[in-house]
C-alpha cells in the first residue's frame, strides 16, 4: 500500500496524504476525484409531482443545482435520491420558493451508482423546476 502520495486540494496547492498512522498501522483511504464541466439533467422543466429516472454519475464531488422558474409565487421540495446497488436512499433535500425565478444547491461527495430527483411539492403559476448535477 502506498504511504506519502500527492494529490491536488481544491486550490491547486499540491497536498501530501499518509496512509499510514504513527505506529505503521496502513489506514485504507478512498479519494473521490473531482471531474469538472460534465452536467447530467436530472429534472428538465418538471411541472408536477414525480420521480424521475436514475441517471450514472461517477465517484466524484457532485454540485447539485435546482431552479424553479414560473410567473408570481412558486415553490417545490425536491429529494436527492441515491442507488447503492439494492435501494433508493434520501440524499439531499431542497425547498425552494420564491417569486418568478429561485435556485438552490448543495454539493456532496458521491459513492453511489446512480442519482435521481423526487419531485415531492411543485406549485405556483407555470411552475417548471429543473435540476443538473455537475461533476
Amino acid at each position: 500500500m502506498a504511504d506519502n502520495f500527492q494529490v491536488l486540494d481544491g486550490t491547486g496547492s499540491a497536498r501530501t496524504f499518509r496512509s499510514k498512522d504513527s505506529g505503521g498501522i496502513h489506514t485504507p483511504m478512498h479519494l473521490l476525484a473531482r471531474e469538472t464541466g460534465t452536467t447530467a439533467t436530472l429534472a428538465n422543466a418538471v411541472t408536477n409531482v414525480a420521480t424521475q429516472a436514475g441517471v450514472a454519475v461517477p465517484r466524484a464531488m457532485i454540485h447539485i443545482n435546482a431552479v424553479l422558474t414560473g410567473t408570481g409565487v412558486i415553490s417545490a421540495t425536491v429529494q436527492i435520491e441515491l442507488y447503492n446497488g439494492f435501494e433508493w436512499m434520501p440524499g439531499p433535500s431542497m425547498i425552494l420558493s420564491g417569486t418568478t425565478s429561485v435556485a438552490d444547491s448543495d454539493n456532496f461527495d458521491n459513492c453511489y451508482q446512480q442519482i435521481r430527483t423526487k419531485i415531492t411539492a411543485i406549485s405556483g403559476t407555470g411552475a417548471a423546476l429543473t435540476v443538473r448535477a455537475v461533476y
